[in-house]
């Protein structure tokens, strides 16, 4: 009976002692993986750069780790986040921008118009020549056939402010740095072609598309042997529309590829020009020696309409290519469409009053444009987790989810952490600057518990660490996690 007794004593002891084993291992394997990250962290590339980290189980809401969490950070296209964020709150999900041609005066029953036909802007970042077309269509549908009068634009739905506060100078003429207007065409963008001439030393033939004659062309590029490397340039000269092409060509260099992509200055008298091509391509007759007609002399009444797909697909066009047209765009239409003019200054109001309700101090964010070019943003990892918890927990959270680059699938980071338990795993947005590297988003353990994390790095220079790489290691440990136990291969991705 006695040795009964004791052996029940030991099995109850061993008992006792395997939960409280467990749950030393439980604390163990957070410990282990903050030493897994800070060794990752004591990297050459780490010593004169800055970086903010904060990981939060989105279940328990407790942190795995931080480092610098309440510091502010330049977050590059992090922005984009809180663009999505005020962008969800402020229009809703099923937003749609909708550009409309108006009319002044009704055609005749030969189908002239003694008036005036005006494009109205409504700030879509995505409409196309194709789309333009399609009004054109809309507009001879409804009876106008040869327009006595003038052709109009209207972008004032935004304001006239093209360039955002703090971007540099040089990015000007790149397709990144598009100008913002209530009234875009193509991105804003045109795509430069060149093409050898027919013989060595003659000049490169270039085109541009969209065809414009608001664009001026200056080309010094020569035609070069065949199987020479080519040398060209192409670029937009500073504050002017003339695009500028020099270097050198091969002659059998391949003409169907863009040579580059570049800016246009003046977004909507483009929009403009493509409108009255496209009218006249349909059969509409433009004379354009009528005298205008007196814009308040008429009721203004809509005769064509297109409307852009819905926020939540703006979202993933925004978010996964990170795209910044897209992204000014909806940032001023907070504004426009909340009784103002789109404008960054009134639209950088209401978003610092909306992260105020998250909980989140004017003084611990910088709001300058909604893409994140300008360095003149500034938010903590801390903050940046906030927001993403906040949208984890509200009704919209899905639509924001499904707008992320998915890890080795698409978008931003299609091409990183393949192979790893990360892969269609992490939905993150990227950001990068020179010199800033970003990372925010979600990740799911290997128990199934979701985190949220935000990984902001600034002021990183080394030639030969990359800070992308030290950021999805990091995020593959937080895929290899486990709560019970951590083994020495999973905290060494």
């Amino acid at each position: 009976m006695k040795q009964r007794l004791t052996i029940l004593l030991l099995t109850y002891v061993l008992l006792l002692s395997g939960v409280s084993a467990w749950g030393q291992k439980a604390r163990d394997s957070v410990a282990i993986l903050r030493a897994a990250i800070s060794k990752i962290l004591d990297n050459p590339a780490t010593n004169n750069g800055m970086t903010g980290i904060v990981i939060q189980s989105l279940e328990s809401k407790i942190p795995l780790y931080e480092r610098s969490p309440d510091t502010l950070f330049v977050p590059a296209s992090n922005s984009k986040i809180l663009t999505s964020a005020l962008a969800l709150n402020s229009l809703g999900k099923d937003f749609m921008f909708s550009t409309k041609v108006m009319m002044q005066g009704k055609p005749d029953s030969d189908g002239v118009l003694n008036g005036t036909l005006k494009l109205a802007g409504a700030g879509d970042p995505l409409l196309q020549v194709s789309d333009i077309k399609s009004l054109a269509e809309q507009v001879f549908k409804a009876g106008v056939r040869r327009l006595h009068g003038k052709v109009l634009t209207d972008a004032t739905r935004y304001d006239d402010v093209l360039l955002g506060e703090g971007w540099s100078w040089d990015d000007e003429p790149f397709y990144y740095a598009a100008p913002v207007s209530a009234l875009n065409v193509n991105g804003n963008v045109v795509s430069v072609f060149a093409r050898p001439g027919k013989g060595v030393g003659d000049l490169v033939q270039v085109q541009v598309e969209p065809p414009t004659l608001r664009l001026t062309l200056s080309v010094t590029a020569k035609t070069g042997h065949s199987n020479t490397k080519p040398s060209l340039r192409v670029t937009r000269q500073h504050g002017v529309n003339v695009i500028q092409v020099s270097g050198a060509l091969p002659l059998d260099a391949n003409p169907n590829r863009p040579a580059e992509t570049l800016t246009a200055l003046n977004p909507t008298d483009i929009a403009h020009e493509v409108f009255e091509n496209a009218l006249r391509e349909r059969g509409v007759t433009i004379e354009a020696d009528a005298p205008l007609v007196n814009e308040e002399s008429g009721e203004w009444v809509p005769i064509a309409e297109v409307k852009s797909p819905p926020l939540y697909t703006i979202l993933q066009k925004m978010n996964k290519p990170s795209d910044n047209l897209v992204a000014e765009c909806l940032f001023k239409a907070v504004s426009a469409y909340q009784g103002a003019q789109g404008s960054w200054g009134a639209s950088r109001e209401m978003g610092l009053t909306y992260f105020q309700s998250l909980g989140i101090p004017k003084e611990q964010m910088s709001i300058a444009d909604g893409s994140g070019l300008s360095r003149q943003n500034l938010v903590t990892p801390r903050n940046i987790v906030k927001i993403l918890t906040a949208l984890y927990r509200s009704p919209d959270y899905r639509v924001f989810y499904d707008s992320l680059p998915i890890a080795g699938v698409d978008g931003t980071l299609e091409h990183r952490m393949k192979k790893t338990n990360a892969e269609n795993n992490c939905r993150a947005k990227t950001g990068s600057l020179s010199n800033v590297r970003s990372l925010s988003g979600y990740v799911t353990t290997q128990d199934g518990e979701p985190l949220v994390f935000s990984i902001l790095m600034n002021h990183y220079n080394h030639p030969k660490v990359s800070a992308r790489e030290l950021q999805d290691k990091i995020v593959v440990l937080l895929a290899n996690f486990r709560r019970k136990t951590l083994t020495n291969s999973e905290t060494n991705p």
